[in-house]
């Protein structure tokens, strides 16, 4: 099933919705991402 992840009202991507439908290895490359770009958080 194809899923429309573009909001209507704000015209951006609903990037919480792509990140609950990834896989959990998906997820976790999407946390190892953040971690780096934002710093890892004591």
């Amino acid at each position: 099933m194809k899923k429309n992840y573009w909001d209507d009202e704000t015209g951006w991507l609903n990037v919480v919705a792509i990140i609950q439908s990834a896989s959990e290895a998906q997820k976790r490359d999407v946390y190892e991402f953040l971690k780096r770009y934002f710093g890892e958080m004591p």
